[in-house]
């Protein structure tokens, strides 16, 4: 996959930029899918591979605000974009179980990928209020995955995380504190935790893309 270590950038941020931005996400994803329900170890994707993970979906965050009017497909790409970041995660601590990635450098990938991440969130959140509830509902489904798949990297997290749990709020909300104070001092991934989750998010992002597809006569599922 040559495009993977070519991503566009943000100053490339066209209707067509983004559409192929945003196929590319849903591409990844799936990949991800196929290699974390594999029975044996693999890694389609290097965790080297993070930096680029991350301009991805940096990309579509950036460009989101200005370009989800354009089309269904392109009101899909928060969606895509936040499983993608579920994935990548999971991928990366997976492969620091199950393979001769060193542990310590699986988890430096995650930690380096949501750092580069979390600006572009931010500044999404920026934009209005009713934007920041849709990113912040995906966001907080994006814990409550990592939650379930036991992710020992999630309790490292919340300091970087602070920030967009608190947009709009003086403090992070009861709720959502209740909801990360059970995420900390998680155990390591679990095999049938994991195979649960990938089960849904399989039907999840099924189920989006058969719903653009009827909106869009263009769009490849």
């Amino acid at each position: 996959m040559p495009w993977l270590v070519s991503p566009p950038s943000v100053t490339q941020s066209t209707p067509n930029a983004f559409a192929d931005a945003v196929t590319n996400v849903r591409l990844l994803s799936w990949l991800l899918v196929g290699a974390l329900q594999a029975n044996q170890p693999c890694l389609p994707i290097p965790i080297s591979c993070s930096q680029y993970m991350a301009d991805y979906i940096h990309f579509v965050l950036a460009g989101f605000a200005d370009q989800s009017k354009e089309s269904v497909v392109h009101m899909s790409a928060l969606f895509h974009a936040f499983h993608l970041c579920q994935l990548w995660t999971v991928y990366c601590e997976r492969a620091a179980l199950t393979s001769d990635e060193p542990q310590i450098s699986s988890l430096a990938n995650i930690l380096d990928f949501w750092a580069r991440v979390t600006p572009a969130i931010l500044q999404l959140l920026s934009h209005s209020k009713v934007l920041a509830d849709m990113v912040n509902l995906h966001f907080l489904n994006t814990i409550q995955a990592l939650r379930q798949c036991s992710s020992a990297v999630l309790g490292q997290l919340g300091a970087m995380w602070q920030p967009i749990l608190t947009a709009y709020h003086a403090q992070i909300p009861n709720k959502l504190r209740l909801k990360l104070d059970c995420c900390e001092n998680q155990p390591s991934l679990n095999f049938e935790p994991l195979q649960q989750w990938l089960k849904g998010v399989r039907y999840k992002i099924s189920q989006i893309e058969l719903q653009t597809s009827a909106a869009s006569p263009f769009y490849n599922v």
